[in-house]
């Protein structure tokens, strides 16, 4: 066993050039391939540690008639009247998640301390949230003793110290919002990070008879937002299909009005991740697609190896001859040199591991994912399985070539007749081409996407408007505020309303049209503005008059969407009939139609616009928007004048462009990943051509020097080299390109706006890679060429 080791060793250090490349190219791969194995098994983790999460579902509407239909959140009563009405059916919870909230820590005598801004960490749960989701950890009290009460918060570790320090956080308070007093009654462990549950901050749902939270009320069927979730942990016995029967008949029995546009759906915990159409973080497609790129990324080293080890095999002649002559048989060369292999392989894995936890801090930035660096007994188990898949996948036909050498023909210096076969070599550098070709081929479709995405007018202007979160303000208060901030040098104008036009999280209700009996069939998403929103934004009305300072407050804006949804003619058409709006506190307004706005997008353009009202409302206006002239920053006098009237609150400000540009993170970590895999697929095929051309102008090292004795140039035999290798070059891109266009179309046709696959990526793309492959041909075929004759044909 010894001398087989030592034998294998001597093989690689007689060939440094070799084992070097073969090592660098499998350990790029196999570093890739663990990265991406890291990220995919992440996310395939969330929610996973929950107890029995198989039986744990999330209540979501569907929305009949609308252009997105589907909703992630479900109207607050469901979840009350689902327990009350079907007991047996298990144990249900409602949440109301709430975004943007500002926290200030109380210190004795309740003395206003430390403001922290919470994005998303605050929500109000029922106690029976913590029997659903029972991985939860109490360190301090239980949900039955600590959440039954109002005003009372349960904290987890992490925000109890950051809150608190060291000190204990029990019976401390803590004002929300600067409009109600929380008392900490818990404290629970802090969770994992593979969770989309990323609640931190857990008020008492009792407290919501209190508080004008960030949602629907507690009794209104009639609307949606985003962040009410219900949750039902089933009964043992009880399946989905008994939940979604009993959702529709609590549908018939509280609200049957709302029949023909929602509907209560079921879904499940485990899939609440995957689910796009309900506001999930990745689809499974795209995990598919990363685990193939690092599939074929391996694939791309293997073909590496196969192409340098049939190549090499040629200079191994007669050391198989000499080996045949004394006694192996073809079966020890066959596995003499799988040994070899698994020892490169092996000695790639450890490179590739230290690669892959030196690249993986980038992977995290890039992705905004807290990929954890797995290296458990399955992830052990995963790189033995990619070890052996090289070793053998890659060994086997150089192994077969080198054990198929006649030991006779290869003593007397003749060349073994079928060393790799030409034509064999050829198909294994077009394949590596062709895989180079698609990967940038997909870097540049996807980047020119989103080039668009982000150049493209969304439907409003974005540069220079900054939006600010802004408690309400009384009118006459708002009035002063607006005339103050818009005095203030550098600013162009000033306007409230619930938000942006870009908007993440969305509210909708039912609305009537021209006094219908019935509801329509599609929900609105509706947008409190006052007369300046319009103008600030660039938003453009296609028919009828804009809001005004005298306009009512009962009259309403709809934009394209919603007229044309409602079939009754062109635009202008319903300019002047009536709408019966739903608002938030179950009441009807009704009032005239005043004119219809152009469509954008409001979530950006990879989504159609969704049908929208804007009408007037003061008690709704949660943002204030500031327009800057050209080239200004934010005044400071800006924030100055705000913190007059908001002392107690915390002034964040928001560039609207960063906002926009943030609809589009998904895609732009699809990029970052697709952009790494084709560096690391270029990176091995350079490696490979030039370890492939060095081994073949090595053995052709007589004919170059023959050639130039007879009068020769160095750039004609450059030329033959090159043109070789450039005729599989366009082979490769035959190949490639049908097929990356279609995978490409089908990523495009997911997006409601997206760039035609035109000639000049391809052509972009195929120059990319030719450039590299002949720079790195044309090299290293130089530097032979350059070789003085006398010492080529001494070459043996």
């Amino acid at each position: 066993m010894f001398s087989h080791l030592t034998h294998l060793l001597r093989t690689l250090r007689h060939h440094p050039a070799y084992s070097a490349l073969n090592v660098l190219g499998l350990a790029l791969a196999l570093a890739c391939s663990l990265l991406l194995y890291w990220l995919v098994r992440f996310h395939e983790s969330f929610d996973t540690y929950h107890p029995q999460s198989a039986r744990i579902y999330r209540l979501v509407t569907d929305v009949a008639g609308g252009s997105r239909g589907y909703h992630p959140g479900i109207p607050t009563p469901v979840g009350p009247a689902l327990r009350h009405d079907f007991p047996g059916l298990g144990t249900v919870a409602m949440s109301i998640g709430q975004e943007d909230q500002l926290v200030q820590v109380l210190g004795p005598g309740r003395q206003p301390g430390t403001k922290y801004a919470e994005p998303y960490a605050i929500a109000f749960v029922e106690p029976e949230y913590f029997a659903v989701f029972t991985s939860y950890r109490w360190l301090v009290g239980s949900a039955a003793q600590t959440l039954r009460q109002p005003f009372s918060v349960v904290l987890t570790q992490r925000l109890a110290r950051q809150y608190f320090g060291g000190a204990n956080p029990l019976g401390r308070r803590l004002r929300l919002n600067n409009q109600i007093d929380l008392t900490v009654t818990g404290l629970l462990a802090d969770i994992p990070d593979n969770t989309d549950q990323r609640y931190g901050f857990f008020i008492s749902y009792p407290t919501l008879l209190h508080y004008g939270h960030s949602g629907t009320p507690l009794t209104l069927w009639e609307g949606v937002s985003s962040q009410t979730h219900g949750w039902v942990r089933l009964a043992p016995g009880r399946t989905p299909a008994q939940l979604e029967h009993a959702l529709l008949a609590l549908h018939q029995r509280h609200h049957p009005t709302s029949l023909p546009t929602y509907r209560y759906r079921v879904l499940p915990l485990l899939e609440q991740h995957f689910a796009m159409d309900y506001d999930g973080t990745i689809a499974r497609s795209t995990l598919l697609i990363l685990s193939c790129i690092g599939g074929l990324l391996l694939l791309t080293a293997g073909v590496n190896f196969v192409n340098l080890a049939t190549a090499q095999a040629l200079g191994r002649g007669r050391e198989i001859g000499v080996r045949r002559t004394v006694g192996a048989t073809s079966r020890g060369i066959f596995w003499q040199f799988l040994a070899e292999t698994l020892l490169l392989v092996l000695l790639a894995a450890g490179t590739g591991l230290v690669l892959a936890y030196a690249a993986l801090p980038g992977l995290r930035e890039w992705t905004n994912t807290p990929i954890p660096h797995w290296l458990d007994g399955r992830a052990w188990l995963f790189l033995a399985g990619l070890v052996l898949f090289l070793t053998l996948g890659a060994g086997w036909y150089p192994g077969r070539v080198l054990a198929g050498f006649r030991p006779a023909q290869v003593l007397k210096g003749q060349t073994p007749g079928q060393a790799g076969g030409l034509w064999v070599r050829r198909g294994l550098v077009v394949a590596q081409l062709a895989l180079s070709q698609s990967f940038t081929l997909g870097v540049l479709v996807m980047y020119q996407q989103l080039s668009v995405w982000l150049d493209t007018n969304p439907g409003f202007a974005t540069s220079g408007r900054v939006v600010v979160p802004t408690p309400w303000l009384a009118g006459a208060a708002q009035a002063r505020l607006r005339a103050e901030l818009a005095q203030v040098p550098g600013v162009a104008g000033v306007t409230f309303g619930f938000d942006s036009p870009a908007v993440g999280t969305t509210n909708t209700s039912y609305f009537s049209y021209d006094r219908r009996a019935l509801n329509e069939k599609f929900d609105v998403t509706r947008l409190a503005i006052d007369d300046h929103y319009l103008a600030v934004f660039g938003l453009q009305l296609v028919a009828g008059q804009p809001l005004t300072a005298d306009s009512k407050p009962s009259s309403f804006l709809l934009n394209e969407t919603a007229a044309r949804m409602l079939g009754v003619g062109p635009p202008a058409a319903v300019i002047g009939h009536e709408l019966g709006l739903n608002s938030r506190s179950n009441d009807v307004a009704y009032g005239p139609i005043v004119g219809v706005v152009r469509d954008w997008r409001l979530q950006g353009l990879q989504k159609e616009p969704l049908p929208m009202v804007l009408f007037h409302n003061p008690g709704e206006y949660r943002s204030i928007t500031v327009q800057l002239a050209p080239s200004a920053t934010l005044p400071l006098a800006v924030r100055t004048t705000w913190e007059r009237y908001f002392p107690r609150y915390l002034f964040a400000p928001l560039r609207l462009d960063e906002r926009v540009a943030s609809f589009y993170e998904r895609e732009q970590t699809q990029l970052a990943i697709v952009r790494l895999a084709a560096l690391t697929a270029i990176a091995i095929g350079c490696l490979g051509l030039y370890g492939l051309v060095a081994f073949i102008t090595q053995r052709r090292a007589r004919e170059i020097g023959i050639r130039k004795v007879m009068g020769a140039r160095p750039w004609q035999i450059m030329a033959s080299f090159v043109g070789e290798f450039a005729g599989l070059l366009a082979v490769a891109f035959v190949v490639a390109a049908p097929l990356t266009s279609w995978l490409m179309q089908r990523w495009l046709d997911q997006f409601a706006t997206h760039i035609s696959l035109r000639p000049l990526l391809f052509g972009v793309a195929l120059a990319a890679t030719a450039t590299l492959t002949l720079l790195t041909i044309g090299y290293r075929t130089l530097r032979a060429a350059l070789v003085p004759p006398a010492r080529a044909l001494r070459a043996k």
